[in-house]
């Protein structure tokens, strides 16, 4: 399988408009974990994300907007907060879907999609400290060799970067 420059360039663009990186520091964790996602309210989009890099994407439903929950101040002697009889809040974040990548995966995206992104830039630092961490034995490694197979799988082409690191891992389990 091919992916057409067609996908590359409306995947670049969805990122461009919609896509955040989050580090999660856990404690368990050797290295950071870089997670790239969408947030988006249309599910067709993530599932088409999805399609593209062969992940499932998370359907969130709704949730009360942070701010809706203040007690009532104006017209009641004792404080409290109203829920309407239905029991939801008047004001609610919509329902969205998340499409997240994590590490090497969301390497091999983002670089393959660097020629197409207007903002590449703001995530070139999230790509090198994946590579600086990228788990190249022991460990995790399996996890990263599945997920760069994957996407090998699907057409994506596999930055000399990252492929040298995942050789090296090989040989140096073979060993």
């Amino acid at each position: 399988m091919t992916l057409k420059v067609s996908d590359l360039a409306w995947m670049a663009a969805v990122i461009d408009v919609k896509g955040a990186v989050t580090v999660k520091r856990n404690t368990s964790r050797r290295t950071p974990q870089v997670v790239l996602y969408v947030n988006t309210r249309e599910a067709r989009v993530a599932r088409r994300l999805g399609a593209l890099t062969g992940t499932e994407p998370e359907a969130h439903e709704k949730q009360t907007a942070p701010f809706a929950r203040r007690g009532c101040k104006e017209h009641c002697l004792v404080p409290h907060v109203h829920v309407h009889e239905d029991g939801e809040y008047p004001w609610q974040m919509p329902e969205v879907t998340r499409w997240a990548l994590t590490g090497a995966a969301m390497a091999v995206v983002l670089l393959n999609l660097e020629p197409y992104m207007a903002t590449y830039s703001d995530y070139a630092r999230d790509v090198e400290t994946v590579l600086d961490n990228l788990v190249t034995g022991g460990q995790g490694f399996g996890m990263v060799r599945s997920s760069v197979e994957r996407l090998r799988a699907l057409g994506w082409r596999i930055p000399e970067r990252i492929a040298a690191k995942m050789n090296a891992g090989v040989l140096a389990e073979q060993k």
